[in-house]
């Protein structure tokens, strides 16, 4: 196969390339040229040996099933794909050096940059951002020539030409570079890796530009854009709400207009993917153009046009992964049948895949490429399969029911038998295919297990064929102003719009449908696909009536195996029974002590993992942004990440948004055991949902005060010192916040809430013949680091070493006080900041006396 396949293999070896170049971040070369030397010492000592190895039969021996592989990859096979590997390696260890020398020489500096706009505005609450293609920054071209930033316009900027810039124009823009973020928490979204998949370094944030040429840029390309935005523009006076948002998304692929309790929707029931324009939208892009064209013109012209309107069609959704795959694809098809050329799915396929990754080897981590190639792989391998087995099983049915006299069952076979039932059984087996294959890729990218929305996915497609079909149609009509025939399909669109709406909620609201997962690991992954490869072989086999000699061998090996299982069995079950004891007690051995510091923005939030595994969350962030939950796009994700789907103890401060917000929204979505709260001065809205939320999910509730120890283990316990039975009646949420001095042997952390001086001058009075008790290794600092907390008594009560501030990036309160800063420092207390720093993680091993802190955006330290 390999060796037929060309370009399949350039893309193997390209794709190997990319990887070893984004992950190892070294020249292959390396590799090759030590597995190459691997290779001639075990050559030369096997021809310098004289010994004879008797062989003996083995079913699983490397040396048996490594001929398989020589046949696969042959000599050309194998410099083909070490060929385009050392290419595609060069080019991104290249590239990688070219973005950090960028951020380097550029990040928080003003620039004077000339460019190109090459999209229309992406339009955000508050600001507008544009693409531009660089000619030259500060007088310098060509080192920045080509490259690729985002420009970042503020809604009410005035000296910026009309407020808004155009597609096509060359502009002398003024601002200051920003270098993108990276990830801030585990396995968090890294927005500087995701920008290097739309080839942008960065953003500039305006300040003025200048406008130098009206149009700098291909005409077609102004022509086509400005088509895309009559398009939108039309639809506009047709469509409103809802019906607008979904029909631009499932014929144009733009999301903007839809509302948020939409989008939530669709994405809770899993059939975003038909708001994200893919395969399926391009090929009915081609089918009714095709059709027009080649009664117009014949099919050889028809072809032609065919092409020009794909190429304009993914212009004007943007190229995005999933067109640019069916683009390249159906392009190659068209042309392929003009040119009377033999088309083959593997080569189209890895030709668009190439096209794409020559153009961008970072678009390899895109999730839209990703999802995109995975389901057509689903498609192209396990779908013939379910079809043949689907077509046998039903073959053995009717036979042993054509002997029974029942008129009913009879019926029933003929109905099935249908045309129309048949191709709603095939879109079935097709839905199957691609959830087969796709299904780890979503628990991976999602953390979600989706059950019931295939059934919900399988009707949406039949809805949404003729809805992309009437929408391709719509926008042909419209933009020539036959309006008798508009108004009859607009009908009947909206008709099926709302269809789709009203399942995506029916979908959304199913209790079952949305599970949360763990995110599965690269061993789990393995076993996944590897128990699915073997499953649809040997399906293979069973729905062939003629077997080959690779199918009778794979049959008699699979006879072999089962013989010697059933020889061994008594074996087998000791062995199994020794592995599952090693693991138990391996899972009574006690590990570290970790402690989390999360980033979730301007506010507190900890993960602690005991020696014994249990998990304690300490506070949960929150947001002032109304549109963003924390808990759900933040906490939930990292807590997945780090495979946690149930906390044993969750530890509420006090009820302040910034610190009970993502709280609520977890305590809803993941098994929670135990929520140790203290009594409250003050029932806010928070606390009135947060009893909501106990009631329905029946948690129990810790109310807890001065003196109050939690012995969570062994080793470990934590003093509550803070608050006491009468209230401070002064900003009782912040300062009724608790206190909890965290105790692992030696080793301690104090939490301290949002407490402000009246507070820890009451702690103080209460403590005063003991100070002892709060002297802490650890001191999670007062309110974010305001300057009405953390007195210069209390730190010194404290004596910490280390200090960590939960606070988010450039907020608007300013924190963390720079008095607070100074007077951490002059105490030699080392300081962490969620803001600076990202996520910090304290480890504190079982054996060793020193604890380890290391944080996302810094290397560790030993204390």
């Amino acid at each position: 196969m390999l060796e037929l396949r060309i370009t399949l293999n350039i893309v193997l070896g390209y794709i190997l390339g990319i990887i070893m170049g984004l992950y190892c971040k070294i020249s292959i070369v390396f590799f090759y040229m030590i597995i190459f030397s691997i290779f001639q010492v075990t050559h030369f000592l096997k021809r310098r040996s004289n010994y004879i190895e008797k062989r003996k039969f083995k079913i699983f021996s490397l040396r048996r099933y490594s001929r398989y592989l020589k046949i696969i990859f042959t000599k050309r096979v194998i410099i083909i794909i070490v060929i385009s590997s050392i290419i595609a390696n060069s080019v991104v260890l290249f590239q990688n050096s070219k973005y950090k020398n960028l951020y380097k020489e550029l990040d928080g500096k003003e620039v004077k940059c000339r460019c190109i706009v090459v999209s229309n505005a992406m339009e955000k609450e508050y600001k507008n951002i544009y693409k531009v293609r660089v000619i030259s920054v500060n007088s310098i071209k060509k080192k920045y020539e080509d490259t690729y930033l985002y420009v970042s316009v503020k809604k009410n900027l005035k000296n910026v030409i009309d407020s808004n810039l155009k597609y096509g124009q060359e502009l002398m823009i003024k601002g200051i570079f920003i270098e993108p973020e990276i990830r801030r928490n585990y396995k968090g979204f890294d927005y500087k890796e995701y920008l290097k998949t739309m080839k942008v370094y960065g953003t500039i944030e305006l300040r003025d530009a200048e406008r130098l040429k009206e149009k700098s840029i291909n005409s077609f390309f102004v022509y086509v854009n400005n088509l895309g935005i009559k398009i939108k523009n039309n639809v506009k006076n047709i469509f409103k709400g809802d019906e607008l948002g979904v029909f631009l998304g499932i014929v144009l692929g733009d999301k903007s207009n839809i509302s948020k309790d939409t989008v939530e929707d669709f994405s809770n029931s899993d059939i975003s993917h038909i708001l994200a324009v893919s395969g399926m939208h391009l090929a009915y892009v081609i089918f009714v153009f095709r059709w027009l064209f080649t009664n117009i013109v014949g099919r050889k012209y028809g072809n032609i046009f065919t092409s020009f309107v794909i190429f304009i069609y993914m212009f004007i959704t943007g190229f995005t992964p999933s067109v640019v795959r069916a683009g390249v694809t159906g392009l190659i098809f068209l042309l392929s049948e003009n040119f009377k050329m033999r088309s083959d799915t593997w080569e189209n396929m890895a030709t668009s895949m190439l096209v794409m990754l020559i153009y961008n080897p970072f678009l390899i981590k895109s999730t839209s490429l990703l999802l995109s190639y995975a389901g057509t792989i689903g498609i192209i391998l396990n779908n013939k399969i379910l079809l043949e087995v689907n077509k046998i099983y039903w073959k053995n049915i009717e036979k042993k029911l054509s002997r029974r006299k029942i008129t009913f069952i009879k019926s029933i076979i003929k109905i099935r038998n249908n045309k129309i039932f048949i191709k709603i059984e095939e879109s079935i087996i097709l839905t199957v295919s691609v959830y087969l294959t796709m299904l780890p890729i979503m628990m991976l990218i999602f953390n979600k297990c989706v059950f019931l929305s295939i059934f919900i996915a399988i009707i949406v497609g039949f809805v949404a064929v003729p809805a992309v079909v009437l929408g391709i149609l719509i926008v042909i009509i419209n933009l020539f102003k036959i309006n008798i025939i508009l108004d009859a399909l607009v009908l009947i669109e909206k008709f099926l719009i709302s269809i789709i709406i009203n399942l995506s909620k029916f979908g959304s609201d199913m209790i079952f449908n949305n599970i949360n997962v763990i995110t599965p690991n690269f061993l789990e992954i393995s076993i996944y696909y590897i128990t699915l490869f073997i499953v649809m072989c040997l399906l293979n086999i069973s729905s062939k009536k003629k077997l080959n000699q690779s199918c009778i061998r794979v049959k008699n090996l699979i006879n072999l195996l089962k013989y010697r299982l059933n020889q061994s069995k008594n074996k087998l079950i000791i062995s199994i029974f020794i592995l599952v004891f090693v693991f138990s007690i391996i899972k009574i051995i006690p590990t570290s002590l970790k402690v989390h510091f999360i980033d979730v923005g301007q506010g507190d939030s900890t993960l602690v993992i005991t020696p014994h595994n249990k998990k304690i969350l300490i506070d949960g962030g929150g947001s002032s942004d109304e549109n963003f939950d924390v808990g759900k796009n933040t906490l939930i994700p990292y807590l997945l990440d780090r495979r946690i789907n149930q906390i044993d103890y969750i530890l509420i401060s006090h009820f302040d948004n910034d610190h009970i917000g993502g709280i609520l929204t977890l305590m809803s979505e993941l098994k929670v055991g135990k929520v140790i709260v203290s009594k409250q001065a003050e029932d806010s809205h928070n606390y009135q949902e947060f009893k909501k939320i106990v009631r329905e999910k029946n948690i129990d509730v810790m109310v807890v005060k001065k003196g109050d120890v939690l012995k969570i283990e062994e080793d470990i316990k934590i003093n509550i010192l803070w608050p006491r039975e009468e209230q401070i009646k002064q900003n009782v949420l912040n300062n009724n916040s608790i206190v909890a001095k965290f105790c692992y042997k030696n080793f301690s952390i104090l939490f301290t809430g949002d407490i402000e001086e009246i507070a820890e001058n009451e702690i103080l009075k209460d403590y005063e013949k003991n100070e002892n008790i709060l002297k802490s290794d650890i001191l999670k600092v007062a309110h974010h680091g305001s300057k009405t907390s953390s007195t210069k008594r209390f730190i010194e009560a404290v004596s910490p070493g280390v200090a960590l501030i939960g606070v988010g990036k450039n907020n608007n309160f300013g924190h963390p006080s720079e008095s607070i800063l100074e007077l951490l420092k002059s105490k030699s207390v080392k300081i962490y900041r969620t803001d600076e720093n990202g996520e910090i993680t304290i480890e504190k091993s079982f054996f060793r006396k020193e604890i380890i802190i290391f944080a996302t955006k810094n290397s560790c330290k030993q204390i």
